[in-house]
């Protein structure tokens, strides 16, 4: 219900109600009405009420009355609370006798249907006189009856999480907060809401500032269309139908990734695969490139040796001897003239250090295999200039000039058995 309000004024031995000359009022049951004499002219004066005219029968009514403080003082005020029990036909007086006051009743007017508002009945009364405390009581109710309801409005609402929640539209501010990578921004009677800095756009680029920690990300069903991605940062392991763990490399694509553990099972078992394959004039060789290693190793008369990266196959000293060469084997045919010389055998070269004893006789060299064609003019067999019988058999024939001495003693030990035959 509502609460109605006057000002009570003293003038001319009267009450002056909202400036009118003890005018006749109008009550609603279940109204509230405040008559506020904090006006000194109201001092000795207050507003009671009684149930006849100027309080004749010397009874005030008192049911539902409170008076507040000393009249003619600040807060002070005469309070009654009506309802269906409140006598229909009141007056109101003043405590210090007289004539002050009017009627105050519940009659001479109808209520509005929705509101309840007072409206005055036309006709009933011989003056207008109670039309305009009616017609104003009628507008406090309005007002009041706007304020209460909007008043008990509430804005209704309800987040994410926490709950119902609500707004009271007459004491309260509904704030629109942006929470993470949200902007909220007022300007007249309209909230903008954007994302901020910190949140990738759907077209564009976007830069991010700061550590960003994020969660599952799955863009376009778990690709990034047309998108490159520069120096990323994967810790702890990638999973997906794209990455594969297959050692054996079978599902291997152009759209696919290996795990390091799979790419390393793959290569150990191509390497372990491999072979090096090799042939000889006699027999194959195969060497494991994961387990072996390949061995150069000299035959009869052929050394080898190993540094760095480098295998150096030589002739042996004892090389050349008859387990090496066939009777007759160097000759003509397979010398050049000239072709033996001290150009192409060192001094020393042919000596019993390279040559064993009865190496070089008629069954290796052919008859005239070594003369002045083969062995030029001057040659030097060793360092003294002799061609010793330690190396070279008996019955040797040379053939051509001879330079130098020779000496030693045929089998026997008898002399030098030789035919040295003059050019």
């Amino acid at each position: 219900m509502s609460t109605i309000n006057y000002t009570v004024t003293v003038a001319s031995a009267k009450f002056l109600i909202d400036g009118a000359e003890a005018p006749k009022l109008t009550f609603r049951d279940g109204d509230t009405y405040e008559f506020d004499q904090a006006d000194s002219s109201n001092a000795g004066h207050i507003l009671q009420f009684s149930a006849t005219s100027n309080n004749s029968g010397s009874s005030e009514y008192t049911t539902g009355v409170t008076k507040t403080g000393t009249a003619g003082q600040a807060g002070a005020k005469t309070t009654i609370v009506t309802s269906g029990s409140t006598t229909d036909t009141l007056y109101f007086y003043s405590s210090g006798g007289g004539t002050y006051g009017e009627e105050f009743s519940n009659s001479g007017f109808n209520t509005s249907t929705t509101y309840n508002f007072l409206k005055p009945i036309v006709g009933a009364e011989t003056t207008a006189e109670k039309w305009g405390p009616m017609i104003n009581h009628a507008l406090d109710q309005i007002d009041q009856g706007i304020d209460a309801a909007i008043t008990a409005q509430d804005l209704d609402f309800q987040g994410d999480s926490g709950g119902a929640l609500s707004i009271d539209l007459d004491t309260e501010t509904l704030d629109i907060a942006g929470g993470t990578g949200i902007d909220t921004t007022g300007s007249g009677n309209e909230v903008s809401v954007a994302i901020d800095s910190t949140v990738a756009t759907l077209t564009g680029s976007q830069t991010f500032t700061g550590a960003k920690t994020f969660g599952t990300v799955d863009i376009n069903g778990g690709t990034i269309d047309g998108a490159t991605i520069t120096s990323p940062l994967i810790n702890t392991g990638v999973s997906g139908s794209a990455i594969l763990d297959s050692d054996s490399m079978s599902f291997a694509s152009t759209t696919t990734l290996a795990t390091s553990q799979s790419i390393k099972a793959y290569v150990d078992a191509q390497v372990t695969a491999q072979d090096l394959d090799g042939a000889t004039d006699s027999g194959t060789v195969a060497v494991d490139l994961d387990s072996q290693s390949l061995t150069v190793a000299g035959g009869s008369g052929i050394a080898t040796s190993g540094s760095g990266q480098t295998i150096t196959v030589s002739v042996s000293n004892d090389g050349i001897d008859s387990q090496h060469y066939a009777p007759d084997s160097i000759d003509a045919e397979h010398y050049a003239a000239g072709s033996v010389d001290g150009t192409a055998i060192a001094n020393d070269a042919v000596d019993s250090q390279h040559y064993v004893a009865g190496s070089i006789d008629n069954e290796h060299l052919a008859d005239d295999a070594v003369g002045t064609d083969e062995l030029a003019n001057n040659v030097v067999i060793n360092t003294s200039g002799a061609i010793t019988t330690t190396g070279i058999a008996t019955a040797t024939t040379f053939v051509g000039n001879v330079t130098g001495t020779a000496s030693g003693n045929d089998t026997a030990g008898t002399g030098v058995a030789m035919s040295i035959a003059l050019g």
